[in-house]
């Protein structure tokens, strides 16, 4: 099955309405695995996905991810060098103070209320006031250490579950709430039990879909190994900096 949409935006440069135009193919084999195709016409960049779940939010899925990305790399070539460089050092210093690349990825391409909505990515590199002011967002971050309450296994459990279904892991990270981010990660390895398909169907379904966004935004790497590692290496910073050392 082939389709062809059109996708108004707004372009953040001049406010005015821009139209994309989509040719979205699906492909339903007897295996279940339903492969999804959408290239933008404007450019022929075609994006590739498959899903057990519902096509049209795989659809979106993969216009936002290309949107996204289309945001944070620079358009026009005569300010490339510029916005590279800014890029270059927004994401090594986001590495720097979540302390890992996964997570400052996420941060980074996550809208930020901070910047009205916008990707802190894009903010930075648009000009040197952008990258200014993730910069002190940063610094916020890494000055604030939040204190998490003791939770049950069965309070982290439902807590986590939410956080996967809404795809607010960016936020778990941020908050560097190591616990809730690890019991995420193992709900994802652990994928949706079977059972679930009987007893609460529309759960189950909701569950696959957002295991299935979880990977096409990039988490696959963050398991609860990886979580426990960066656990670790936030640990040591903080023990660094309350001895007056600056972090290498």
């Amino acid at each position: 099955m082939t389709r062809v949409f059109a996708k108004p935006i707004m372009d953040d440069m001049d406010s005015s309405t821009i139209t994309e135009i989509y040719k979205v193919e699906i492909e339903t084999p007897e295996s279940g695995l339903i492969s999804v195709a959408v290239t933008d016409m404007t450019t022929d960049k075609k994006l590739t996905g498959s899903t057990m779940a519902s096509p049209s939010m795989m659809v979106g899925i993969l216009v936002q991810d290309h949107q996204e990305r289309r945001e944070a790399d620079p358009v026009d070539q005569s300010l490339a060098e510029q916005k590279r460089r800014r890029r270059e050092e927004i994401v090594a210093e986001s590495k720097d103070v979540f302390g890992d690349a996964i997570l400052a990825n996420a941060w980074l391409s996550h809208p930020n209320e901070a910047f009205d909505g916008r990707r802190p990515l894009a903010v930075a590199a648009r000009d040197e006031d952008g990258l200014a002011a993730v910069r002190e967002v940063l610094c916020a971050l890494d000055a604030n250490r939040n204190v998490f309450p003791v939770r049950t296994a069965r309070s982290l459990h439902v807590e986590a579950l939410d956080v996967l279904l809404k795809g607010k892991m960016a936020d778990a990270a941020v908050a560097r709430d190591w616990d809730l981010l690890a019991e995420v990660a193992r709900l994802v390895s652990s994928d949706a039990p079977t059972e679930l398909a009987v007893t609460d169907s529309s759960l189950f379904k909701a569950w696959r879909e957002a295991v299935t966004k979880f990977h096409l935004k990039g988490w696959t790497n963050m398991t609860p190994q990886r979580v426990e590692e960066v656990r670790e290496r936030a640990a040591q910073r903080a023990t660094e900096r309350a001895s007056g050392v600056v972090p290498g």
